[in-house]
């Protein structure tokens, strides 16, 4: 029990394990429960839930046991049953809870009416929820807020990523000044406060990089609520194994199935166990101001004045809004790497960026491996460029690049120039000024015109018409202006048959 008030929880398994004290009294039965919540429950675990049954009364903590053993059930199918003793308890109890209305313990996934009156009663109102997921992908709102809204562990949100998008970084000079100075006065101190995001992002590194990190933070200090946040973030995806899909209801009423790989589900469980194990080995304090994670990590770095490493851009902002030196894990990794570390930062990038960290230093060469990964379907490269820090990371050298990521996508096929050019039009229109948008959509449309004469390919039929689809009529710029400006950017190339070559690229298009 002292293990688990110091957030010891991975040392508190090993002792009740070796020791195996009988839970008696009612705090004793909530910490042992509390021990085996996102764990595999044995046949022994479940006899003991089964007697701790008999015993409490009628309750919400009694229905929690009794869900719980009828999920562990469920999941002991699947590599082998439970003995018959154990499962046939089970079961008796789950007629019992069913027989009594409102426990909703577990629903019948044919039973469209219950399942639609349980989501009614416990899914937000969507169009505010979608307003907010809006504004985190924009950096105007915190993932904590998002789990706050939803009702979900911080932890849950920041591994599903509802928002799509893990926004981490933040590339303005001025930005990234501030936050290498505090990740400086964190080294220099061997310490800090460190938020769940920066945890969750911490465990995607390999472990040769994330022991260097910790041996110039040997001394991470974590707040107790982010222990049980990550807690019950695990025993969430354990649940999700349980589950026969994941239900949610869609903007018109009906129900949405959605089903998890057992790839995905390992993948999500094994960084749910990575982020618990991460947060319950750190130094866990009790801030003098309660709250949920997030708030708790920001009145701990307060209180201690420590600077917080924090990755979650909205989560930065309100930080230093309060006084607090705040940085993210592109300013540690920075800093370090300057101070001589040996990390390889453009695979440590790409790494994060194939877990959706958006806004990273990423040249050419990683978005052309990150979506020749993915085969260049829409995936993270794509979902980069879709965003204006991107093109602001690049400013004026944006068409070298940009150009080097269209060739290698048309030498790979015409559909993939398509998509990732419209990923590349959302990004690089939201960056610049709205009197400039045409302009920049037909240098984007020209480049990418370009990338197929380096890659000695034609045009896609109707390329121009596929890259209008998703615009506003008022920013396309006519094909005459397109073919014009091809023309001439071709003929800076120093290329004899300038315009024969852009009329065979643009077919049918003639100049103004």
């Amino acid at each position: 029990m002292v293990l688990v008030s110091d957030g010891k929880l991975d040392d508190a398994r090993k002792a009740l394990a070796r020791y195996n004290p009988a839970p008696g009294v009612e705090q004793e039965i909530r910490v042992w429960m509390q021990l085996h919540l996102g764990v595999e429950v044995t046949a022994d675990d479940a006899r003991v839930m089964i007697d701790l049954v008999r015993r409490l009364s009628d309750g919400e903590f009694r229905d929690a046991i009794i869900a719980m053993l009828i999920r562990e059930a469920a999941i002991a199918k699947q590599a082998g049953a439970f003995p018959e003793d154990v499962n046939s308890e089970i079961t008796r109890l789950e007629a019992e809870t069913t027989d009594r209305p409102g426990t909703g313990l577990r629903f019948d996934p044919n039973d469209d009416y219950a399942l639609r009156a349980a989501l009614e009663k416990q899914q937000p109102n969507l169009s505010v929820y979608r307003a907010l997921l809006t504004d985190v992908q924009q950096g105007a709102a915190s993932m904590a807020e998002i789990a706050r809204f939803a009702g979900r562990p911080y932890g849950t949100v920041l591994l599903h990523r509802p928002a799509g998008i893990f926004p981490a970084a933040e590339l303005a000079p001025g930005l990234r000044s501030a936050g290498e100075q505090a990740a400086r006065i964190a080294i220099t101190a061997g310490s800090c406060a460190a938020d769940l995001p920066s945890l969750h992002l911490l465990g995607l590194l390999d472990e040769d990089d994330r022991l260097r990190v910790r041996a110039k933070l040997p001394n991470l200090i974590v707040a107790r609520a982010a222990v049980d946040d990550a807690l019950l973030t695990r025993d969430h995806l354990r649940g999700v194994a349980a589950a026969t899909y994941i239900a949610s209801l869609a903007s018109d009423g009906t129900i949405e199935r959605t089903t998890l790989t057992a790839v995905q589900q390992a993948l999500l469980r094994g960084q749910s166990e990575s982020l618990e194990r991460l947060t319950s080995a750190a130094d866990v304090r009790y801030p003098r101001t309660p709250g949920d994670a997030a708030a708790s990590t920001l009145s701990l770095a307060a209180e201690h004045g420590l600077a917080v490493w924090c990755d979650d851009a909205r989560g930065l902002q309100m930080a230093r809004a309060a006084g607090v030196a705040a940085f993210n894990l592109l300013d540690l990794l920075t800093t370090l790497s300057g101070e001589g570390v040996p990390f390889d930062l453009a695979a440590i990038y790409r790494c994060l960026a194939s877990h959706y960290v958006m806004d990273l230093p990423l040249s050419a060469e990683d978005i052309i491996e990150l979506a020749a990964c993915h085969d260049w379907l829409p995936g993270p490269a794509h979902t980069t460029l879709a965003r204006p820090g991107w093109w602001r990371h690049h400013g004026t050298g944006w068409d070298d690049p940009w150009l080097q990521i269209a060739t290698q996508a048309r030498a790979h096929s015409p559909e993939a120039l398509t998509t990732i050019t419209k990923a590349a039009l959302t990004g690089a229109l939201q960056y610049v000024q709205p009197g400039y948008s045409t302009q920049r959509y037909q240098q984007i449309a020209v480049f990418a015109l370009l990338g197929c004469h380096a890659a000695r390919q034609q045009a896609p039929d109707g390329l121009l018409d596929q890259f209008a689809e998703q615009a506003h009529p008022r920013l396309v710029p006519r094909p005459p202006y397109v073919l014009l400006a091809l023309i001439n950017q071709l003929q800076q190339r120093d290329l004899p048959d300038a315009e024969d070559v852009a009329r065979r690229l643009l077919p049918g298009v003639e100049l103004p």
